[in-house]
């Protein structure tokens, strides 16, 4: 870890807030009665070793999510709406008799690469049509739609998308 002297000692990068939240949501959300978390890890691609599917293991999860690294998940080349279009996968595959159906969309970075074959307007008002944000907003609300999932989402640094994030949000 990074030393600083305004800021106690240490400096914790975003991955280390993203973990520790991820942690701490995971504990709080697995002590609810028949509650399950799914993590899906991603940048450009979504690494297998960064995600698992739907469990109320919290050894598991805890587990992939402290093997996270810089080179696993760097705040360069993210591409949300995979991640998103994982979790759907992971909800149909794994929870098709669930009534309460919750994504947390958590990035500490811009949002650089989209998916091919998707198609939005501008969604998050930057005035760019089907740019990557417009993309994982568009996956987020049709998943809504389609899927009655209901998207929260977090943002951490300076670098985090607000404008997408919010929109994810907004969904449902």
């Amino acid at each position: 870890q990074s030393q600083c002297t305004a800021c106690g000692g240490v400096w914790l990068l975003p991955l280390n807030l993203s973990k520790q939240a991820h942690n701490s949501l995971i504990d709080e959300i697995l002590s609810l009665p028949n509650a399950r978390v799914g993590i899906v890890g991603y940048h450009v691609s979504v690494p297998a070793s960064a995600s698992h599917s739907l469990t109320n293991d919290s050894v598991l999860l805890h587990s992939v999510i402290n093997s996270w690294d810089e080179q696993t998940l760097s705040s360069q080349n993210r591409r949300l709406c995979l991640a998103i279009q994982t979790s759907v996968q992971d909800f149909q595959a794994s929870s098709s008799n669930i009534l309460n159906k919750i994504a947390i969309v958590m990035s500490a970075g811009e949002i650089t690469h989209g998916c091919s074959g998707i198609n939005a307007p501008d969604l998050n008002l930057n005035g760019i049509v089907n740019d990557p944000g417009d993309q994982a907003i568009k996956v987020a609300c049709d998943a809504h739609l389609q899927e009655n999932i209901t998207f929260y989402s977090v943002g951490f640094g300076a670098s985090a998308d607000e404008a997408t994030l919010q929109a994810i949000a907004q969904c449902g």
